[in-house]
C-alpha cells in the first residue's frame, strides 16, 4: 500500500502555532493541536493539502501534529513560551505565510473549536482515523481522507499527485 505524505514546512507551522494562540481564549497545546486538526481536515477535503504538511500522531488525547509537538518542546523557538501546557505566544503570526485558503479553514476551525472544553476536543477528535491508527502511531492521510465526504476522488486526486 502506498502511503501518501507531504512536506512539512516547520516556518509554516509556527506561524499556524501563533496565529491559533493569538486568537482562542485559552491557548493550550491541546486546543491548538485539535484546531490544526480541524483545519487540516476541513483543509484537505476542500484543497486537497494540509496546510503545513504535518503528519498526525494517534495520541491518548487525540490526534496531535508531529512536527509542531517537536517545535512546542525544550528549547522552543523564540517566538513561543510553553509554561506546562499552556502557550504564550510573543508575537502575532506573519498572517502574509498563509494562502487566502488557509486562513479560510484555520479561521472556520477556530471559530467552530476554539471555545470548546478539554473533553469536548478529545471527544471530537478520537475520530475513525485516530482509533484504527496504533497508539502513538501516525494517522495516514488516507485514514483522514477516508471519513471526509467524495473520500475516492479525493483519494484518487491525492494518488496522482503524490505518487
Amino acid at each position: 500500500m502506498i502511503s501518501i505524505q507531504f512536506d512539512v514546512n516547520k516556518e509554516k507551522s509556527i506561524e499556524v502555532i501563533l496565529y491559533i494562540a493569538t486568537r482562542v481564549k485559552n491557548p493550550t497545546l491541546h486546543t491548538i493541536f485539535k484546531i490544526m486538526y480541524f483545519a487540516d481536515k476541513l483543509h484537505i477535503s476542500k484543497y486537497g493539502r494540509f496546510i503545513t504538511g504535518d503528519s498526525y500522531i494517534a495520541m491518548e488525547y487525540g490526534p496531535v501534529p508531529g512536527a509542531a509537538y517537536d517545535i512546542t518542546k525544550e528549547p522552543p523557538p523564540d517566538d513561543i513560551k510553553v509554561s506546562g501546557y499552556h502557550l504564550v505566544p510573543l508575537r502575532s503570526a506573519k498572517e502574509d505565510e498563509f494562502s487566502e485558503s488557509d486562513l479560510e479553514c484555520l479561521n472556520q476551525a477556530i471559530s467552530e473549536h476554539g471555545n470548546k472544553s478539554f473533553g469536548q476536543l478529545t471527544d471530537e477528535s478520537h475520530d475513525e482515523a485516530w482509533h484504527i491508527a496504533p497508539e502513538n502511531g501516525v494517522m495516514t492521510v488516507e485514514s483522514i481522507v477516508m471519513m471526509l465526504p467524495d473520500s475516492d476522488d479525493l483519494l484518487a486526486f491525492l494518488k496522482n499527485q503524490h505518487p
